[in-house]
């Protein structure tokens, strides 16, 4: 196990990697609402929110949709993908043959659910 420990834009944050994972979870680096857990293998996708409508605020993962979703049954074995958030959107890419998608929040966007949007195909 690797710890980093950094500042960055007077954000203290400490990220552990471990190898052989199959669950990660990415964080904006400047804004706690986008956070996400990750399975690699598969590429579903999980937004941290709390849930308000109840009283209490408890946090809950909700799980995100993908357009063009591929059956799990095709990846192999390992990380297929990889979370990437920038200052120019927060991006899901497969690894294996370069297709990406964009996140939309569903608040921002005015949609019914959070989305990844297919932005590309390279290969």
């Amino acid at each position: 196990m690797i710890y980093v420990n950094a500042v960055s834009n007077s954000y203290d944050y400490s990220v552990s990697m471990v190898s052989g994972g199959r669950y990660e979870i990415v964080q904006s680096y400047n804004h706690f609402l986008y956070t996400f857990k990750l399975d690699k293998r598969t590429g579903k996708v999980w937004r941290h929110r709390h849930r308000y409508e109840e009283g209490a605020g408890l946090p809950i993962w909700v799980e995100t949709r993908r357009q063009n979703e591929v059956a799990d049954s095709k990846y192999v074995e390992g990380d297929n993908f990889q979370l990437f958030i920038g200052e120019l959107g927060i991006y899901l890419l497969d690894v294996n043959n370069g297709t990406t998608w964009r996140f939309y929040d569903h608040d921002r966007y005015k949609l019914d659910i959070d989305m990844w949007i297919e932005e590309s195909n390279v290969k």
